[in-house]
């Protein structure tokens, strides 16, 4: 046989190899995720020819196929509308395997499996009976499975799901359609919220009065600008002014200013210390006065009176009066005393005035000095006794106020004690006493002159007995409170919806510009939706902010159904609690970690691979992720049909190794891809450029024809050599 016969034979046999691997491509152009091949030829051999000069004298001799590379380019990706269907845009591969039971590890180092795996783009996966992914041969798509698929039932654990899903332990995914996601009782709350204390302004009566009580001291104590009346924000920054002017018996007038704020005569900030400063210079109470007490709605007000007997007038005005509704003006109010006599007989409840004492008469007895007779005589009122100074001198019969007691001088210069010191309040009706004409009652809020002889009839039944008369008291609008109510849905262990409701109230804080140092008391409890009733307890607990707007919150337990919520309202995981001015009071953010009970709606899987599953509750969660992996050589990988690749050892320096190299996980330590992405509903077609298919048809079919050629012609020459030897 010569050369040409042996160069064209292999040529022949070679283009062969090419025409049957572009077929094959041509064959494959619609098939999804197949990857293109690439023959590739090379030299058969080389023996060397005689001599030694200067030229290259080797003699190539023939062809062979080098191999059928493996195209990495990506294809065509195409929207199928399969639920399942996937593309992978990218370097890296799908993992399918035969065994449902089996698990491939992928390490940095190294790789395990307990089966034999394979690797696909072809992504066209659907679920089986028994819900696990499959591809078109029923082989099980391998993945990363949190493990949340318990017995049919779906189990929420959210929290290491970013470490879960970094995982690099493969095995097969199962969704089955009849999933349900378990409820979870709530344990855990954490409430984000922005409290605005110039909106919402609610009743203060439910802040200040606790069964039936009212605590005045810390409503006293609380910053006036935080109350709002007729619901208006007193606004104390700008409404800073409050007038009293007080008329005598003689009409002569004397006028008092107090300023809200600091640095100025007469300046307050709480309603405690603007009582302190009207009792010291105008001798007026200010207190704070339960109005419907037995309505549905009873009421909180400001009250400005006089305690002495002989009242004068009394006129409010300034723009702090203005704001509380209170500005107004009371006329002396009438003197039910008159001065004691020796001489005249006194009736029950008649009052009379004696060295500057108010005494009430007890009885019907014989007439006494009331100095002297305490079994029938009583001091209510002290206020006109002025108090001891020592600069002065004093005569028998003066009286004096020391130590919280009240002295008279007696004719040996001693001091002998009468009573302790008194603020007068008019006797409250008691049905029990009687009445003697002229005494005056307090009753139900009002005041009542007794117009007839003694009785004990009931002022506000009896008219013809009893005058009612004024009190002199200038009255507030009802006092609001700036207020806000969240709800948040929990869960007991059945799923049941429950609402866990939050009523803030402002019971501290600065001026409003600033929203400094602000304190919200809070009252929460659980109630059912159904009957509307509370369940358990009502927690009472508070929220601060700081100058810097900082909240503070301590998390607190509510019970419930025997165990207990932990509740945290200064924020969650995303946002803290804020006092915004600029913003409506709302919940900013919150996390519950309890659900209801649901069913499998849809299943999403997004570009990173994750799975995530959305139920009929609304829920929506990670159950784990499509498998992926890379190699280092694509072309190492074996083919073993069915768009399916293996892996294939080698010998490699006397040691047997991978000719793909070791797999590679496709995320990182976060769980992210890091060299493609997934499209659901799309799939990814043949890799094969047509045109160049064509094209390389052509040249394998010349290349064959031509070696052909040559075939013949070397077989003429073997014969015409031989016709020589005949």
């Amino acid at each position: 046989m010569n050369g040409t016969i042996l160069n064209s034979y292999s040529g022949i046999k070679t283009h062969q190899f090419g025409l049957d691997s572009v077929s094959n491509n041509i064959a494959n152009v619609n098939t999804t995720g197949y990857r293109e091949s690439r023959p590739e030829f090379e030299t058969l051999m080389a023996p060397k020819a005689l001599g030694n000069g200067p030229t290259s004298n080797e003699v190539n001799m023939g062809v062979t196929a080098a191999s059928n590379a493996i195209s990495t380019q990506n294809g065509s990706y195409r929207a199928s509308g399969g639920e399942f269907d996937l593309a992978y845009q990218g370097k890296g591969w799908f993992v399918v395997g035969e065994n449902k039971d089996g698990e491939m590890e992928v390490k940095k180092n190294g790789f395990t499996q307990k089966q034999e795996n394979f690797f696909t783009r072809d992504g066209s996966f659907s679920k089986d009976a028994q819900g696990y992914l499959v591809n078109s041969k029923g082989y099980y798509v391998y993945g990363v499975n949190l493990g949340k698929i318990q017995d049919g039932d779906f189990v929420s654990s959210p929290k290491d799901d970013e470490k879960n899903l970094a995982s690099d332990k493969l095995s097969p995914l199962q969704i089955p359609q009849n999933l349900r996601f378990k409820p979870i009782e709530t344990t855990e709350v954490n409430l984000g919220i922005n409290l605005n204390k110039t909106q919402n302004p609610t009743n203060a009566y439910g802040t200040f009065v606790q069964d039936g009580k009212l605590d005045e001291s810390r409503m006293l104590n609380a910053d006036v600008n935080i109350f709002f009346a007729n619901q208006k924000s007193l606004d104390s920054e700008i409404n800073n002014e409050a007038n009293i002017t007080l008329t005598d018996n003689e009409g002569k007038q004397q006028t008092y200013t107090f300023y809200y704020g600091d640095g100025k005569e007469n300046s307050f900030r709480t309603l405690g210390e603007l009582k302190t400063l009207i009792k010291d210079k105008t001798g007026l109470d200010l207190k704070i006065a339960i109005q419907d007490q037995n309505t549905k709605n009873p009421t909180l007000n400001i009250q400005l009176s006089s305690p002495a007997l002989l009242q004068d007038g009394i006129q409010t005005s300034g723009s702090f009066f203005d704001s509380l509704g209170m500005s107004e003006t009371k006329e002396s109010r009438i003197k039910p005393i008159t001065p004691y006599s020796p001489n005249q007989s006194y009736k029950p409840n008649e009052l009379v005035s004696y060295l500057g004492i108010t005494f009430r008469k007890l009885n019907e007895n014989e007439n006494s000095n009331p100095i002297n007779n305490s079994s029938d005589w009583e001091v209510i009122d002290t206020e006109n006794i002025k108090t001891f100074d020592g600069s002065k001198t004093y005569t028998a019969g003066d009286v004096i106020k020391r130590d919280g007691n009240v002295y008279l001088l007696n004719d040996q210069n001693q001091f002998i004690k009468i009573s302790q010191e008194k603020s007068f309040q008019f006797p409250t009706y008691n049905p029990q006493d009687q009445y003697g004409q002229d005494t005056f009652v307090a009753f139900d809020g009002k005041l009542y002159q007794r117009i007839a002889e003694t009785g004990n009839s009931n002022p506000a039944q009896d008219p013809s007995s009893w005058k009612e008369i004024s009190l002199g008291t200038i009255s507030s609008k009802p006092i609001e409170v700036p207020h806000y109510t969240s709800t948040v849905d929990i869960y007991d262990g059945d799923g049941k919806k429950y609402h866990l409701i939050s009523e803030y109230s402002l019971i501290e804080g600065l001026d409003l510009a600033s929203q400094n140092n602000q304190k919200w008391e809070v009252k929460s409890y659980i109630q059912d939706i159904a009957s509307g009733n509370k369940v358990g307890e009502t927690i009472t607990h508070s929220i601060s902010f700081d100058q810097d707007n900082i909240p503070t919150a301590d998390p607190i337990e509510i019970p419930f159904k025997g165990k207990k919520i932990s509740y945290d309202i200064s924020g969650d995981g995303k946002r803290k609690s804020t006092n915004e001015l600029y913003s409506d009071s709302k919940i900013s953010s919150y996390e519950q970690n309890g659900n209801p009970e649901g069913s499998l709606e849809k299943v999403n899987i997004n570009d990173n691979g994750v799975i995530l599953l959305k139920f009929s509750n609304g829920k929506q969660e990670a159950m784990g992720r499509i498998g992926i992996v890379a190699f280092t050589n694509d072309q190492g990988l074996g083919k073993m049909g069915g768009n399916l690749f293996g892996l294939e050892s080698t010998l490699i320096g006397g040691e047997k190794q991978l000719k793909s190299g070791n797999p590679i996980l496709g995320w990182n330590e976060q769980g992210n891809l890091t060299m493609g992405n997934i499209k659901q509903g799309y799939l990814e077609t043949s890799n094969v450029d047509i045109g160049n298919a064509l094209t390389e048809l052509i040249l394998m079919q010349r290349g064959y024809s031509m070696n052909a050629k040559s075939f013949t012609t070397g077989d003429e020459m073997i014969k015409e050599a031989i016709n020589l030897k005949r």
